[in-house]
Formats: C-alpha cells, structure tokens, sequence
C-alpha cells in the first residue's frame, strides 16, 4: 500500500503518514479534495496572505474550535504549546498586545482602555480572534486560551467563526493556583495572586458550569506531573488514538522558516507601497508575527538590519538568536538565525561566519550546528551576490562552490541532516542569463519546494517596476538526504499578487515572501 503524506494543512504542526489512499484531512476525514482543488500542499489564499484587519464573513468556516479555561497557575498556556501535534493555540491578550505595538487605529483604542483599568470590549477581542482565525487553513483544531469571557461573547463568537466544540479545562485547587503562581513573577505579589483566583471563580466558572451542563467538558487533572497532563490533553485533543501516531513521529519532525525580510535601507525601492506601510516601524511588528505563526523550531532571516529593535521582539515570541552583519562598512544589513531551545532545539557549535571568497565581498554564510531533539543537524543561511547578468551569475556560481565546501566541511562523516536556506539572487531557469547556481546546487542537494510541489516554487519575490508586476523565483530551502520534506506553505498565485500591485503593502511586510518545510528525519 502506497504511503500518503497528509498534507490538508498548510501549517498546523508536524505532518503525518498514513497507509491510506487516496489522502484524507487529519481533522474531519474527508478526502483533501474536499478542501483544495488539487490534492497538493495547500497554499494559503489571498485573504490569508494579505490579510484584512476586520473579518468580511459571518459565514460559519470548518474549524475545530476548543476553549482552553483554567485559574493563573494552572499550566494551560504552558500546556498547550508544549508539542505541536496538529494543532494551533491562540492567546487573546497576545493578539491585544500586538494590536498596540503595531500602532493601528484598534490597537490605540485597546490600548487607552489598558491605561484607563478598564475592560477591552469583547467586540474588540471577537474581532482580533476571529481574524487571527481566518489565516488558518479550514479544518485546524484551533484552541483560544482564557475565551470567552462570557456566554454573550460566546454567542457572539460563534456566530461568525462557527460553533465551537467545546472547552479544554484545566483544574486545580486553589491552594496549588496560588503556590504555582508564588513562583511565576507575572503574577504579582500574593495579594494580587488571591485577586486573580478570586476573578477566576467569579468570571470563568459560571461559564465553565454552562458548558459542563451541555456535557462540552473535557476536564484535565491540572495537579498531576506536567508529563502526565500533557499525555491527558493529547488524549482528549485526539480520542480516536492519532495522538499515538503524532507521538511516535513528532522527535523525527521539525520545522524551518526562511525569510528575506527587507531591509530598511532599501525601503525608497517601492514607491508602489505607500510610505507608512513600508516604514521599518511598522514593519517589523509584522515580521515578527509571522515569524512567531510559524512556530518554527529554526528561522533563518537575511537582509535583516535594525538588529537593536528586532533583538528584544525576537525574544519575546521565544526564539533566541545570533545576528551577523556583512562584512561591507557600507552594509548596515545582515543575517541573523533563530532557534526555540524549548522545543528541544540546542545550538551545539557555531554560528560560523564564513565570508565568500573575492575582493571586496559582501556576502557570507552563516553554519550552525544543532541537535533537534536528539538528531545532529547542520543549517546554513545565506543571501548570495545580486545582479541579472552572466557576469553576476558567475560571481554567484563561485560562492555556490565554496558554499557546497562548506557542506561537505560540517559533515565530513556523512551522518547529519544538512539545510540551506537563502536568498540566492538567481532563478531556476535565468532570467536573460544562462542559469549556472540552480543546475549546480541541484547536482549535490535538493529543493525542498520543488520536492514537495513537483516543481520549483513559481514566486518567492514580487516587486512592482513601471506598473508592471515582476514576479521571480530566487529564494530556496535545500536538503540532503538525511531528511524528507513532508509539508510546505505554499506560494501565492501570480493571480493574487496582481491584484495588490506586488510586494511590499500594508498587509505584507517584504517584497519576498516566506518559505516554511516541515522535515521529517529519515531513521535507519
């Protein structure tokens, strides 16, 4: 029987492989087909790409919406991002909190309301949820942690996202709330800890009783080992025993993120996207998010510059990172990669500045070596030479040869995964010049991409020059043969693209976009 790689989702968490054909979604059962017109790793759609910030529908969509409930201390945050197993987890305060460093009109409201004592209205929070939703692909389970707040906000709700089907409660005694949250700083002095615990019972309760009435509970003994609540949460995320299956491929998968995010410097390059929404300032913020959607376990990001702003909201979405700058004096941009130690990633040498033969190069790689979760891993970042001509070409092609020496350097006995990722500055097949990089990368690695789509990605970059659309392949993610790529976000179509006058716009933060593998390694 012919293994089939469900690829329903285009990234709710590690992919898994099942013996059935044709392919099926992981969440409701029906066949693929019935969620993309291609039985192919879905691409997200324009609305989820470029993003309105108010919901357009009320239309109920197919999610599997769970609420996650629990007094301050009980672990339900921690819980529910302790694996990924084909789940996506939402924190409402967290999306307020982007709303107000992002500066947007809803974001000064909330955050007037936050000065004030007051309560943000549920309007606000329904809005900022729901649209958070919308970018997720149908058929993800999706759990809200602290929502609703009250039945009216659940109604609300639900009228617009769809029904959800029901509430994850995480439960302990008073007594164990407050000792765990002694120890946590965010929650203040013991008085304001008993005030917490007290709002708890006096908001949250009632609303977990009405849902207890309807038999919508699934409680979890929140008092046991985290080890144990975690294998309880996973048994109710997934009563039909795939929990099993997740377990046993969840060590062997990981994710990768790469992305050009352009620097500040060049943001005078786009007078197609107007001023204010291709200022680094608020830019960023929007970088970060979709760096922190992606859930990573490594990001790579080039032309990165503004390192002291990027620095602290990096390690606010719990990534911790090393930077390097080109070596050009007139460069102020650079390479940084990112890795989430929490989800059992160790960097274990390196980073590794290797700068690219030639006098007067700008261009480097960066070589870090890894264990994910118990498995030797070699990532390489790199952003190679620019330039459309066969002159540029060859400067390109000399760096790819020193760049494969690099490989075969870090992994001399053949026994580590090896990754690069970057902006190589060249296409597949040219673009008026004899492709000379593609050809010659493909002799001693592959493309993720091209693997899983059975053709290179059609766009990773798309700039509007003399109001016409240019759209071009020069960003890729390349394996050996220690893994196999399961599972990718897709490309946006020409189509789509088009219709928003290319890259960047007040939706999109880069004239790039994102490539995002899920890996699977391969075991002997």
């Amino acid at each position: 029987m012919t293994q089939q790689i469900l690829v329903n989702a285009a990234y709710p968490g590690p992919a898994f492989i099942a013996d059935s054909e044709p392919p099926r979604c992981a969440e409701c059962g029906e066949r693929i087909a019935a969620h993309s017109p291609y039985p192919g790793p879905l691409r997200p759609t324009a609305g989820e790409l470029f993003p309105s910030e108010v919901p357009q529908t009320s239309k109920p969509r197919r999610y599997r919406i769970l609420y996650v409930m629990g007094g301050p201390g009980s672990g339900k945050g921690t819980q529910c991002t302790a694996g990924e197993f084909g789940y996506l987890y939402v924190n409402p305060r967290a999306l307020l909190k982007d709303e107000i460093a992002a500066g947007s009109e809803t974001g000064k409201a909330v955050e007037e309301y936050v000065r004030s004592l007051t309560l943000v209205p549920g309007s606000i929070v329904i809005r900022l949820v729901v649209a958070w939703i919308e970018k997720r692909p149908e058929g993800s389970t999706i759990l809200i942690n602290g929502f609703p707040r009250t039945m009216q906000q659940a109604k609300d709700f639900e009228e617009i996202a769809g029904q959800s089907s029901g509430m994850l409660f995480f439960n302990a005694s008073d007594q164990v709330l407050e000792k765990r949250s002694q120890d946590v700083t965010k929650y203040g002095d013991l008085t304001n800890i008993r005030r917490r615990i007290a709002e708890f019972h006096t908001r949250m309760v009632p609303i977990i009783n009405s849902y207890r009435e309807r038999g919508q509970v699934m409680e979890v003994d929140a008092e046991q080992d985290p080890k144990v609540v975690l294998e309880e949460v996973r048994d109710h995320l997934f009563p039909d025993g795939r929990a099993m299956l997740s377990r046993m491929t969840v060590d062997r998968t990981f994710r990768v993120f790469h992305f050009n995010v352009l620097a500040s410097t060049f943001e005078k390059a786009f007078p197609a996207c107007p001023e204010p929404f291709r200022e680094f300032s608020y830019r960023m913020p929007k970088v970060c998010q979709l760096i922190r959607d992606s859930r990573a376990d490594i990001a790579c990001l080039v032309e990165m510059d503004n390192v002291d702003k990027y620095g602290p909201r990096i390690a606010s979405i719990g990534y911790r990172y090393e930077f390097f700058k080109k070596p050009s004096e007139k460069s102020t941009d650079g390479t940084a990669i990112l890795w989430r130690e929490t989800q059992g990633v160790k960097l274990v040498a390196g980073p590794f500045f290797e700068v690219y033969p030639g006098e007067g190069t700008s261009q480097f790689a960066l070589v870090s070596r890894f264990d994910i979760r118990g498995h030797p891993t070699v990532v390489i970042a790199t952003h190679l030479k620019a330039g459309r001509t066969e002159e540029f070409e060859a400067v390109r092609l000399g760096q790819v040869k020193f760049l494969l020496g690099l490989v075969q350097k870090h992994n001399e006995d053949g026994t580590k995964t090896v990754l690069v990722l970057g902006d190589f500055n060249s296409c597949p097949e040219g673009s008026g010049y004899q492709p000379l990089v593609y050809p010659e990368m493909q002799k001693h690695m592959k493309s993720a991409m091209a693997s899983l789509l059975g053709q290179e990605t059609p766009i990773t970059t798309c700039k509007l020059r003399n109001d016409e659309v240019i759209s071009e392949t020069i960003d890729y993610i390349w394996y050996n043969d220690r893994a196999t790529p399961v599972r990718c976000l897709g490309p946006p179509s020409k189509e789509e693209l088009r219709r928003v006058k290319g890259l960047p716009n007040k939706d999109f933060p880069s004239d790039h976009v994102q490539l995002q593998v899920d890996f699977m390694f391969n075991v002997e």
